[in-house]
């Protein structure tokens, strides 16, 4: 019976496998086409990696992209883990509260790939920066409402520590005139940074949340080192 059991969850992960390989390869070959043959963006513009385009020394940017790494490793490991608990258990609040996490990790690490709020603002005039942050204030805001049991019980200090640190860079941002600062890496070095530090504490809250849910189902003991 048991043999029996494991061959059906192996057949079901191998079917979910092949329709995630088929479906995502797809895709992406349907993407390249259309960008190669039917749109005015050259092909190279997408895939070729950005310092190389713009021909900058390899540490253009490299901040940002290790805040943008751990934004994925975030969504990455709230999600893998909703998923992990959604098929094990089925417990609803701790995958609700593990996915929406995980899908507002992505989101920012999207804004910060994509520059979305900037784009919004300065590209296209469509929504001001304020606005934008705003909205993803409230949102951060109806996700700790909404999930007010579990993130107080895990260490509520950590994430907070982490919210504060956005509160202070969005502050030098968009509240902090930019005569208030001396010189511009200083301003950069106030936001930048801060944001830095609020992405990496974060990601250590997320990881320890997700740990406790899962070692929690599944029943094994933490080894602590003496």
């Amino acid at each position: 019976m048991p043999s029996q059991l494991k061959h059906a969850q192996t057949s079901a992960l191998t079917s979910y496998q092949n329709r995630i390989l088929l479906t995502g390869c797809g895709l992406l070959v349907t993407l390249m086409v259309i960008v190669r043959y039917f749109s005015p963006i050259p092909i190279r513009h997408l895939t070729r990696d950005p310092l190389v385009l713009a021909e900058k020394p390899f540490y253009f940017g490299f901040l940002s992209n290790v805040g943008i790494l751990m934004w994925c490793f975030s969504a990455a490991i709230c999600l893998f883990s909703s998923l992990l608990l959604f098929m094990t258990q089925g417990k609803r609040e701790s995958v609700l509260f593990l996915g929406v996490f995980g899908m507002l990790s992505l989101w920012l690490m999207l804004d910060d790939l994509l520059m979305i709020h900037e784009v919004l603002d300065e590209t296209w005039h469509l929504i001001p920066e304020k606005v934008t942050f705003a909205v993803y204030g409230l949102s951060v805001v109806a996700s700790l409402c909404r999930f007010r049991k579990p993130l107080l019980r895990i260490q509520p200090w950590l994430l907070g520590l982490s919210l504060f640190f956005f509160a202070i860079s969005i502050g030098f941002d968009v509240i902090v005139p930019q005569d208030w600062i001396t010189g511009d890496d200083d301003g950069y070095l106030l936001e930048d940074g801060f944001k830095l530090l609020a992405i990496f504490v974060w990601l250590v809250y997320f990881c320890r949340a997700a740990l406790e849910q899962v070692l929690g189902v599944v029943g094994v003991p933490v080894r602590l080192k003496s």
